[in-house]
C-alpha cells in the first residue's frame, strides 16, 4: 500500500484552517472582555466601600466632637460641619477614576 501524495491534493486544502482560527481568536477575545469588564466592576465596588467607609467615618469623626459635650451646643451647625467633611471626603475619593458626587438628602454642598 504505497500512497502517494500530489501536490495537488495540497493545494486544494490552503487555508481550510484559516476560519477555524479567526472564530477561536474571536471567542477568546470576547472571552477575555467579559473577564476584563467582571475585574473593572468588581474594583469600582471595591473604590465605592472604602469611599463610602472613608466619608462615614469623616462624617461621624466631625460630627461627635468635644463640643456635643457643651450644654447649649447648636446641633444644626455640627451637622453642617459634617455634612461639609463628607462632601470633602467623598470628593477626594475616587471610583473608577471619576470623584464621588455624595449626594445627602437632596442637599446641595
Amino acid at each position: 500500500m504505497n500512497h502517494r501524495f500530489s501536490p495537488q491534493a495540497d493545494v486544494t486544502r490552503r487555508g481550510a484552517l484559516l476560519p477555524a482560527i479567526a472564530f477561536a481568536l474571536l471567542v477568546v477575545g470576547a472571552a477575555s472582555a467579559l473577564v476584563m469588564n467582571k475585574l473593572w466592576i468588581d474594583a469600582a465596588r471595591l473604590e465605592l466601600q472604602n469611599a463610602a467607609e472613608a466619608t462615614a467615618l469623616a462624617a461621624a469623626g466631625a460630627y461627635l466632637d468635644d463640643q456635643l459635650l457643651i450644654p447649649n451646643v447648636d446641633q444644626q451647625k455640627l451637622l453642617l460641619q459634617a455634612k461639609r467633611k463628607a462632601y470633602t471626603v467623598a470628593a477626594t475619593n475616587l471610583v473608577g477614576g471619576r470623584p464621588v458626587d455624595l449626594q445627602i438628602d437632596g442637599d446641595d454642598p
